[in-house]
This record gives C-alpha cells, sequence and structure tokens, in this order.
C-alpha cells in the first residue's frame, strides 16, 4: 500500500511540475494603423509536425522552442543564444546576439548604458529589459517617448496602458515602420 502511495505522489508531482508552455504577449505600434495587441508566442512547446524538418536541423543544439499564436512562425533557440524563425511560407531569418550601445531617446529613457539585444536580418533590434522589472503601466511615459521617436499612432494606448499595466515588460523590438512591445 505504501508503494503505491508513493508511486501516486510521484506521478502527481511529475505531472505537477512537468514543463508547460509560457505565453509571452505583445502589441506592435505602427505608424500608420492602430496597435495590434492580440499577439502572443508560447515558449517551451512540442514540435508541430510541420515544422520538424527545420527544428531536426539543430539536433542537440536546439535549446528552447517558441511558436507564433497562429502557428505560422516557429523559432528555435539554440546553445549558443541564436534565434532561428521559420514560416508557413518559408521563410528563415536568424535573430544574432548582440551587446550594444543604446543611445538616443531609448538610453535617455530607460537609462540604460549596455544591453542584451538580438538583431534581427531585416535590421529590426530586440532589446532585451527582463531583468528591470518594468511595469507597463508604471513606465507609460517612457513607452510613450519611444513610440514619438519612431512616430508611431498612439490612438488609443490609454486603453492599452490600462488593459496591462500590471504586466512586466521583457523586450522592445525598434523596427524602421514599428515598435513592439512583449511583456508576461
Amino acid at each position: 500500500m505504501l508503494a503505491i502511495t508513493l508511486i501516486l505522489i510521484i506521478i502527481f508531482l511529475a505531472f505537477y511540475f512537468r514543463t508547460s508552455p509560457e505565453r509571452e504577449f505583445s502589441c506592435k505600434f505602427y505608424k500608420d494603423a492602430l496597435y495590434d495587441d492580440d499577439r502572443y508566442v508560447d515558449y517551451n512547446v512540442s514540435v508541430p509536425e510541420k515544422f520538424k524538418d527545420f527544428y531536426s536541423r539543430f539536433g542537440d543544439n536546439a535549446k528552447q522552442v517558441i511558436i507564433g499564436k497562429d502557428e505560422g512562425k516557429f523559432y528555435v533557440i539554440d546553445k549558443e543564444g541564436y534565434i532561428h524563425c521559420t514560416t508557413d511560407d518559408g521563410e528563415i531569418s536568424k535573430y544574432v546576439p548582440k551587446t550594444l550601445k543604446c543611445r538616443g531617446v531609448f538610453a535617455d529613457t530607460f537609462n540604460k548604458d549596455r544591453v542584451g539585444a538580438y538583431m534581427d536580418s531585416d535590421g529590426s533590434i530586440h532589446i532585451n529589459l527582463k531583468d528591470d522589472n518594468l511595469k507597463i503601466g508604471e513606465n507609460a511615459g517612457k513607452i510613450k517617448k519611444v513610440l514619438d521617436a519612431y512616430k508611431c499612432n498612439k490612438d488609443g494606448i490609454e486603453n492599452w496602458f490600462e488593459k496591462y499595466k500590471d504586466y512586466t515588460i521583457s523586450w522592445i523590438a525598434l523596427n524602421k515602420g514599428s515598435v513592439t512591445v512583449y511583456y508576461r
């Protein structure tokens, strides 16, 4: 009886503490359109059948997988820190880890001398703010400054701030035509 109880406890603990997908939300602010906050990616997911060939190229070098909301984008993070992306259309991009010296509005606004960042093959920069524990609501003014610098449309932004005020910013992506805020 004790052995069965122990086995059941072990099964329960294994089920309870298993790795489950972790969701990260994002909001993309555009220059000429309203923002889009109906976006997210899931970390620690199983590999969908349609992306198994792509994933198999990394073998033991794959550290983590991420999939987009519509399952049209699939990312592999390798052990060197590179992020590789593919889509349903077969487009592949690579995010290269960088350490950047921040200048201009971003450095002035977030007081960051050096940041961990990723540069995409299209020239966009993803800036890691996970360790800063920045809440969206407490940093609304700072976010507005960055959006202003990139000439993004802020119509309805107060609603977004209210809805996500308690979420923590994990990344900010700076692109030619948009700014994306990632949060958990």
